[in-house]
């Protein structure tokens, strides 16, 4: 009998082990997307209608005026990208994910039809930031747009 004892005794502590294990893995595996919260916006042109195809994506807020004045001179490839870029619908939509909690700057382009950029936007952890329309405007001085 204390035979039967002391392994009911090891099984139990081990089923205890590895169910401490499984939830602290399982929380582990969670942190991560706490900490990142989604964007959604619209992209519009000049007069406010909605702009289908523009390219969208967060990056830091120091660095989305300056890349753009960049890459006007033919400089630099851009900012330095935050989370996933999304594509905006036809109805000009959009919805950014991943991005981590705090301030970003968010950027659309599309060929032909300019640049916008808005910002900075306070990113929460979990929750979905309404942002502002990004306006996109043509580049001044018959250049190509960026």
């Amino acid at each position: 009998m204390r035979v039967l004892s002391r392994i009911s005794l090891v099984a139990v502590a081990l089923a205890t082990i590895v169910g401490f294990a499984s939830v602290s893995l399982s929380r582990a595996d969670e942190a991560p997307a706490a900490a990142t919260g989604t964007i959604s916006g619209k992209v519009v042109d000049k007069d406010g209608k909605a702009v289908a195809g523009a390219t969208v994506q967060a990056v830091k807020p120091r660095e989305a005026g300056e890349a753009h004045k960049k890459q006007q001179a033919g400089g630099h490839q851009g900012p330095e990208k935050i989370g996933k870029s999304a594509t905006s619908a036809a109805d000009g939509t959009y919805k950014l994910t991943d991005i981590p909690a705090g301030k970003v700057n968010v950027t659309a382009r599309l060929q032909g039809e300019g640049f916008g950029h808005i910002g900075p936007i306070e990113v929460t952890a979990g929750q979905d930031t309404k942002a502002d329309d990004i306006k996109l405007e043509k580049k001044m001085g018959g250049g190509k747009t960026p």
